[in-house]
């Protein structure tokens, strides 16, 4: 794009944004629109005509969270953490649906801190042009919106980091929103996403997304998880997929995807029963291949006690005193807190099952599946 169409661009938003009133005077560089009023207002409708798809059915969490976002003081902020796929996404989506003044971003390994802040910024602004002073016209927006409410909302997404790839700048960054800004910022990420530190500040209030109970995944609306759950209920399913699966929404989620294109082609019910066990097979060698013989020296350590001592969990204070603490990213072990006390488990079920019958081979696995399916009909 040329110069001529930058300021082209920048000129025809900023008419957008002043409407009728036309343009305001520069400031004195020459350099700043003076965005205030109009972007405000666009700031506050715009996520309110937005719904969550599909909408969490953690009630509890949400009324949780919403309570607790409504009450966020000044230079605080929100961090909700928790494994991949136990729906931290869509409980934040669902308690923000329909609200006003949302502003979502993701982030990715490594970004720093002024390159977090400017997302932000210039999605509170709409100004994208680098010459622009961002922070002079967030104030001015911000000015406008907090004159009639509450601070918009950031959402920040962390996006799980891969071995060797280094944080994002999100505590720092965080603080700078909240404290200089005043916004309210909820951090979305797993503990392999999020640096150690961004849980240190003393300035979070921190909400850990469990494993739903199987009662809540069952009870899902969404009519393809509907057709699984009837189906895995006819054919004796439930029970070992469950197991496997555990409360991870998305796990079932990819399930159900399959099986309700099958079930609404009508094929036959060996093909589709065949189907579930495949998809329970292929995350128990994810497990075995992808997570545990892929894991670092300090987590075989670990791995090692939970096997020589048959244990489901242990205390990290009991882990410290074999000077062993988790490393991340790790997708064997996370840490839990149950009751005021800090525990170590497997990071999933089929991780679980996986150390707790001791499977050491893709063979084994595949004995394991035909054990635990042993009770099915077809």
């Amino acid at each position: 794009m040329t110069t001529l169409e930058l300021v082209i661009n920048a000129l025809a938003n900023m008419k957008t944004i002043f409407g009728l009133g036309g343009l305001t005077v520069l400031s004195n560089l020459g350099a700043l629109p003076k965005v205030g009023a109009g972007r405000a207002l666009t700031l506050h409708l715009k996520s309110m005509f937005t719904s969550a798809s599909p909408y969490s059915v953690r009630k509890t969490e949400i009324a949780y969270l919403r309570s607790t976002l409504e009450s966020l003081s000044k230079g605080n902020y929100l961090v909700v953490t928790g494994g991949k796929g136990l729906g931290k996404t869509c409980l934040i989506d669902s308690v923000l649906n329909n609200y006003g003044g949302v502003i979502k971003i993701s982030v990715e390994s490594g970004e720093t801190k002024s390159a977090i802040t400017d997302k932000v910024l210039q999605e509170i602004t709409n100004i994208r042009l680098r010459w622009f002073n961002l922070s002079a016209n967030t104030a001015r927006v911000l000015w406008f919106y907090n004159f009639f409410g509450r601070a918009p909302v950031v959402v920040i997404r962390v996006p799980e980091r891969q071995k060797g790839e280094p944080y994002a700048q999100v505590t720092s960054a965080v603080r700078g929103l909240a404290d200089d800004f005043g916004l309210r910022v909820i951090v979305d990420g797993s503990p392999n996403s999020l640096p150690p530190e961004v849980n240190a500040t003393k300035r979070q209030l921190t909400m850990q997304v469990m494993p739903m109970d199987r009662e809540l995944i069952e009870n899902i609306t969404d009519s393809t998880f509907s057709m699984l759950m009837k189906f895995l209920k006819q054919h004796a399913l439930d029970a070992g997929v469950w197991k496997v699966l555990g409360g991870c929404p998305q796990d079932y989620n990819m399930l159900s995807q399959k099986i309700s294109m099958l079930i609404v082609a009508n094929y036959t019910t060996d093909i589709i029963v065949a189907e579930v066990k495949n998809h329970v097979h292929t995350i128990l060698l994810e497990a075995l291949n992808n997570n545990i013989t892929e894991c670092s020296s300090n987590t075989d350590k670990i791995l090692e006690i939970f096997q020589q001592n048959k244990i489901c969990r242990i205390s990290t204070r009991e882990l410290k005193s074999k000077c062993l603490s988790l490393d991340y990213p790790n997708k064997v072990f996370r840490e839990v807190e149950k009751d005021m006390h800090f525990f170590v488990e497997p990071a999933s079920p089929a991780i679980g099952l996986i150390i707790e019958e001791n499977i050491q081979t893709d063979d084994e696995v595949a004995k394991f599946v035909n054990t635990l399916f042993a009770e099915s009909k077809v």
